[in-house]
């Protein structure tokens, strides 16, 4: 049973860190902003319930940007 816990558990991460890198590739073809979508993306994936301040503080990217960066994830 904690075998089968186990390796249920690393299925998951795996098909988390796939998806990770398949969005990784669209916010790639984003444009000039896609650097910065890039470094919201990875705070995300550090903290998926995170307000838009602190991912503001976290990356070093304006309000506006960070603003405006989540809503182009939101659009992919």
């Amino acid at each position: 049973m904690l075998f089968d816990a186990a390796t249920k558990a690393m299925e998951t991460v795996q098909m988390l860190l796939q998806i990770a890198a398949a969005d990784r590739e669209k916010i790639k073809e984003t444009g000039r902003i896609s650097s910065s979508i890039l470094i919201v993306h990875q705070g995300l994936l550090e903290r998926p319930i995170a307000s838009p301040n602190w991912l503001a503080q976290k990356s070093g990217l304006s309000q506006a940007t960070v603003n405006t960066c989540l809503q182009k994830l939101q659009e992919l």
